[in-house]
């Protein structure tokens, strides 16, 4: 085969070196590079250095972390050719997933690169304020969520692997509110302006965060806007009643529940108010966002 394939691997997955040797094995037809990650940063160095290279097809093989490094690699990458984002969802909350259907199997991943099958998405674009106190510009594909969603995070990455997904998430929302001190914040779009306290503020491209919650039913990955999904400050009580809603993909009819769609916004706050970008806590408010249409060529699946 002509093609070029670079699989970036999560350095954490389970029987690593038996999923290598599969991949291996399953496109031994195909010219491929298989490069596993040991720390933050790596998968996007490596997607940088796979299109310098001239890869044809990039495979993120893990969960949305994984994913966000292969897409900042491919957006701030400064080749003229970009390659096509593919796949293979083995990591703890999958969500992006969840709005664009994959296979889960590398036999499925063989078919659908074989049928050559790839469609444009959008992607958002942030700047913000990085850990380190410095500007930091950064992509998200999924959901980048300003409030407790940075809180959630750096709960469940410092979690140990005891439970589920779902139910990871569902304990660290739970100690989130506990913790979380709620935020006044001002938010300006192209069509809309909003000022109040605020216990989340989502930016949403896909539907899914949180290992399953459709906090963004509306949210479409084709239509250049982003669903912005704010929760004003509710009750410990108001908030678990609405979960399985929020869970069913349903639209929450509450008074402090607001959705919105728009390009471009600017979130101010009170206080540095914590940021979570595709599963990962990255920065701080004040934070510009904007939507870029059609940014990426995403490799379709069609499931067997």
């Amino acid at each position: 085969m002509d093609q070029l394939i670079t699989f970036i691997i999560h350095g954490r997955i389970k029987l690593i070196k038996k999923l290598i040797q599969e991949i291996e094995m399953v496109f031994s037809a195909f010219d491929i590079s298989i490069d596993a990650t040991h720390k933050a940063g790596d998968a996007l160095m490596f997607t940088k250095t796979a299109i310098s290279k001239g890869t044809d097809i990039v495979v993120a093989v893990g969960g949305d972390g994984t994913i966000n490094e292969v897409v900042n690699g491919i957006m701030k990458s400064k080749s003229p050719k970009k390659p096509i984002l593919a796949i293979l969802p083995l990591g703890r909350g999958n969500d992006f997933v969840r709005s664009f259907q994959v296979g889960k199997g590398l036999d499925q991943l063989h078919n659908a690169i074989k049928q050559g099958n790839s469609v444009q998405v959008d992607v958002g674009n942030l700047n913000f304020t990085g850990l380190n106190g410095n500007s930091e510009s950064r992509y998200f594909i999924n959901i980048a969520d300003v409030g407790i969603g940075g809180v959630v995070t750096e709960i469940v990455s410092s979690s140990r692997r005891l439970f589920n997904a779902q139910l990871t998430y569902t304990m660290a929302i739970l100690r989130s509110l506990f913790k979380f001190t709620y935020q006044e914040m001002k938010v300006r779009a192209d069509n809309f302006s909003f000022e109040g306290d605020v216990m989340s503020l989502c930016m949403a491209n896909g539907k899914y965060f949180g290992s399953g919650l459709c906090i963004a039913p509306k949210a479409d990955l084709f239509d250049g806007m982003a669903e912005i999904v704010i929760l004003e400050k509710i009750s410990l009580w108001e908030f678990f009643r609405h979960l399985s809603k929020v869970r069913r993909g349903e639209i929450i009819k509450h008074p402090k529940v607001y959705y919105l769609q728009t390009t471009t916004c600017n979130i101010s706050s009170s206080e540095p108010c914590p940021l979570d970008v595709d599963g990962e806590f990255v920065g701080y408010t004040p934070v510009e966002m904007r939507m870029l249409p059609a940014a990426i060529r995403l490799l379709q699946f069609k499931l067997l």
